[in-house]
C-alpha cells in the first residue's frame, strides 16, 4: 500500500477506503470485517493542522510505505500502541527500526509502516503545512521552522508519560459523547502540539542554518547514537574513539549529537544506561545484578548515579 507524503487528507481517506474495502462515513473510515476492526478518522483543527487518528486491529499484515513528496510540511506520529515495526528508510538499503515513541519527518523523507495482524494498532499523526509553519516561523525552533521542510529530515524521541497521556486522551475524546466534544479535542491537541514543540525545540540558542545540514550526517548520528545504546553495560565511548570510528570530527560530533538529540553524549548515555536499570529492577532482577550487568562494579557509586536520575534510590523503585 503505497501513499505520497502529505497528500491532502481527503484523497487519502478516499485511498484508505478503497484499500479496505470500506465506505467512509463523514470523516472516518470504519473498517469492513472482512480486514478487521477499528477506524482511521481525520479531524481538522484548523487551517493547516490535520489530525489522523488510526486504532485498528487487522486480520492480515500489511505494509504502508510513504513516499517522498514535492509538497512540503511535516508530520508528526505519536506511536502510542504499535507491537510492530516502523522503518525509516535510510541512504541506500539501510534501513532503521523505530518503534514506540515520537517521530517527527519532512515530506522529503520516505517511511515504511509494518502492521502486523492481531494486534492494536494505534497512531496519532498530525500533519501540518508549510504555510502553516511558515506564519509561525521561529529561527530557534526545529518544527516551526521553514528552512527545515525544505530538507529530507527525521528525528525520533521518547515518549513522555505526560504526552503519551494527552495522544491517548484524544481517542478518548473521539469517541465520546459530550456535548462540548469539539471543543475538549481542539484543546487539547493544542495542548499536546505545544508540549511536542517543547520537548523537540531544545536547541533554544542555536539558529537553525547550524543545525545538521544534510541526511548523511543525520543518519550518522543516529548509527552513532545505536552503538551507544547497544553497548549500555560497557561504559560510554570517549568522543575522540567515536570520532575516529565514524570519521567526525571531535568538535562536529560533539555540536550535532546535542542538536540533533539534545544532550551532550555522555549525558545522553548515562540516561539510557538508567533508563535500562529500571526496567530491569521493575521486572525483578535484583539491584546488584542490574549494577554490574549496566557497568557499575561499585554498588553505591550505581545507588548515586541512579538517585541523580530518578530522585530516588533503586530499592525505591518498586515503591514509586
Amino acid at each position: 500500500m503505497k501513499f505520497l507524503g502529505l497528500i491532502p487528507t481527503n484523497e487519502w481517506l478516499k485511498s484508505i477506503a478503497q484499500f479496505f474495502e470500506s465506505p467512509i462515513e463523514g470523516n472516518r473510515v470504519n473498517i469492513s470485517p472482512i480486514h478487521g476492526k477499528g477506524y482511521i478518522e481525520v479531524q481538522k483543527i484548523e487551517e493547516g493542522i490535520d489530525l489522523v487518528l488510526t486504532d485498528v486491529v487487522l486480520n492480515k499484515n500489511i505494509c504502508i510505505h510513504r513516499d517522498k513528496s514535492d509538497n512540503k510540511g511535516i508530520t508528526i506520529k505519536y506511536l502510542i500502541h504499535t507491537p510492530t515495526s516502523f522503518l525509516v528508510v535510510k541512504d541506500g538499503n539501510e534501513k532503521m527500526t523505530i518503534m514506540d515513541g515520537i517521530y517527527v519527518s519532512t515530506s522529503h523523507s520516505f517511511d515504511t509502516n509494518y502492521i502486523k495482524a492481531g494486534y492494536r494498532f494505534q497512531v496519532l499523526s498530525v500533519i501540518l503545512s508549510s504555510d502553516w509553519i511558515q506564519r509561525r516561523h521561529n529561527d530557534n525552533s526545529l518544527i516551526l521552522n521553514s528552512n527545515t521542510i525544505k530538507h529530507p529530515f527525521f528525528i525520533f524521541e521518547k515518549i513522555s508519560p505526560n504526552i503519551e497521556q494527552l495522544a491517548k486522551k484524544l481517542f478518548v475524546i473521539n469517541e465520546s459523547d459530550s456535548l462540548y466534544k469539539d471543543l475538549l479535542f481542539n484543546s487539547s491537541a493544542a495542548e499536546l502540539l505545544a508540549k511536542t514543540f517543547s520537548l523537540f525545540d531544545y536547541r533554544k540558542n542555536t539558529p537553525l542554518k547550524e543545525v545538521v545540514k544534510n541526511q548523511y550526517d543525520i543518519n550518522l548520528l543516529f548509527e552513532i547514537r545505536e552503538k551507544l545504546t547497544v553497548n549500555l553495560e560497557y561504559g560510554c565511548p570517549t568522543i575522540q574513539s567515536l570520532s575516529e570510528e565514524f570519521g567526525i570530527s571531535p568538535t562536529k560530533l560533539k555540536t550535532n549529537f546535542k542538536i540533533v538529540f539534545g544532550k551532550p553524549i555522555f549525558q545522553y548515555f548515562q540516561q539510557e544506561r538508567m533508563e535500562l536499570a529500571k526496567k530491569m529492577i521493575e521486572s525483578g532482577n535484583s539491584i546488584a545484578d542490574v549494577g554490574y550487568k549496566i557497568g557499575y562494579n561499585n554498588l553505591s557509586k550505581f545507588s548515586s548515579a541512579y538517585k541523580k536520575q530518578f530522585g530516588f534510590n533503586p530499592k525505591e523503585t518498586l515503591l514509586t
